[in-house]
C-alpha cells in the first residue's frame, strides 16, 4: 500500500455485513450477531481504494475469522510466509486473529506510540458503505454486492466522482426465494 506509513503492507481485509431481508430457507444462518439478517462480505481493497477480492458467499452468523481461515489467500500468505518472504502483511480489524502475514490493532495501545497510530490507521473502511437493507434472496444479494464492488472500481479507474446519492425510501422488491 504506497499511501499508507505501514512499509510491507500489501493491501486491507475486512468484512462487513450487507443488511438483507430475513431469508425463507435457513433463516437462523443469516441472523448475525448484532441480531438482523445479513450476509457477511469479506473484501480486500488497496490504498486507492480499488477492491481487489470479495468475497460474498457466507450467511451473516458467520464469523469473519472462519471466513478468512476458508479463503484463499489466507493459504497463499501463509505458504509465502513460510517460504521466506516476512516483510508483506494485510491490515484486519480485531475480527481476525494477529497472524505473521495480518496484522491487527493492539489492544490498549497507550497515546502517542506508534501502537495507538497503527490502530488508529483504519481507511480500509471507506471501501464500503452499508447503505439500506435489501430485499432479495441470499444468492441474488451475493451477485448485486459484487456487481457494486466491479462498479466501484471502474469509477476509481475512470476518475469518476463517486457521489452516492440513494433516496430515503426504495421501493420494496421480492425475488422469489429458494425452497
Amino acid at each position: 500500500m504506497r499511501k499508507t506509513r505501514f512499509p510491507g503492507v500489501l493491501e486491507a481485509i475486512d468484512c462487513t455485513h450487507i443488511s438483507i431481508i430475513a431469508p425463507v430457507v435457513e433463516e437462523h444462518n443469516y441472523l448475525n450477531r448484532k441480531g438482523y439478517h445479513s450476509k457477511n462480505v469479506q473484501i480486500i481493497c488497496d490504498a486507492d481504494l480499488l477492491i481487489l477480492n470479495i468475497n460474498s458467499r457466507y450467511p451473516g452468523a458467520v464469523h469473519d475469522s472462519f471466513i478468512w481461515r476458508n479463503f484463499a489467500i489466507h493459504e497463499e500468505l501463509r505458504h509465502r510466509y513460510n517460504a521466506g518472504d516476512t516483510n508483506s502483511w494485510l491490515l484486519g480489524d480485531s475480527g481476525y486473529a494477529q497472524q505473521p502475514w495480518l496484522m491487527t490493532p493492539i489492544v490498549n495501545a497507550a497515546p502517542g506510540t506508534p501502537e495507538i497510530i497503527y490502530t488508529e490507521t483504519r481507511t480500509f473502511k471507506k471501501c464500503y458503505r452499508k447503505e439500506k437493507k435489501l430485499r432479495y434472496d441470499p444468492v441474488t444479494v451475493g451477485k448485486i454486492v459484487t456487481s457494486c464492488a466491479v462498479l466501484h472500481n471502474l469509477c476509481i479507474k475512470g476518475g469518476l466522482q463517486m457521489d452516492i446519492n440513494i433516496p430515503a425510501e426504495l421501493p420494496e422488491h421480492r425475488s422469489p426465494t429458494c425452497g
